[in-house]
């Protein structure tokens, strides 16, 4: 009983075990910014179903993430912004270039908040199929809100000029008589 050979086959996995390291570190990247950003970042299928949405909607929307994972991205869209919003998903199927709409969402409480979504759809090389979409939506209810304001001010001033003018044609009237 003596062994005459021993065969023995070693793989260097240094790569392998590197590549991993490094995909593990990027994952732990983005998550920290996805979940340290004021706005909310989400990825949806092809179909529009919600595969992950970033924790800062509990903030925004009043929303766990759980609760809008696996939901359609146009279910807390105010009814009145879906065409608008449909017509965003239209573009953006036929470009490579991002899309940036404005529409209503429903936040939990029941109530409507303004946000600015810019969404991007992310290609599989080999087909060019859309794989997902990519969305970073910002609430701009305060910017909507002061773009009110600004309006009505803008309709008042206008007002005050027309009552001047006015006046002063009035005025000129009363001097000629």
């Amino acid at each position: 009983g003596s062994v005459d050979a021993l065969l023995l086959n070693a793989w260097d996995i240094t790569e392998r075990k590197q590549a991993y390291e490094e995909l593990r570190e990027n994952e732990e990247k983005y998550r920290l910014i996805a979940e340290n950003a004021n706005d909310m970042i989400s990825r949806t299928t092809a179909e529009g179903i919600r595969t992950y949405v970033s924790s800062v909607c509990r903030t925004l929307l009043g929303y766990e993430p759980e609760e809008m994972i696996g939901r359609h991205s146009s279910e807390l869209i105010h009814p009145e912004d879906i065409e608008g919003a449909q017509q965003a998903w239209a573009l953006l199927r036929e470009s490579l270039n991002a899309s940036t709409f404005v529409c209503r969402m429903r936040h939990k409480s029941g109530e409507y908040k303004w946000f600015e979504v810019v969404s991007k759809a992310i290609h599989d090389p080999e087909t060019s199929r859309i794989k997902e979409y990519v969305a970073v939506s910002r609430d701009i209810s305060q910017r909507k809100q002061m773009d009110l304001i600004l309006a009505e001010q803008e309709r008042l001033r206008y007002e005050l000029e027309k009552e001047q003018e006015l006046n002063e044609v009035k005025s000129n009237l009363m001097r000629t008589i």
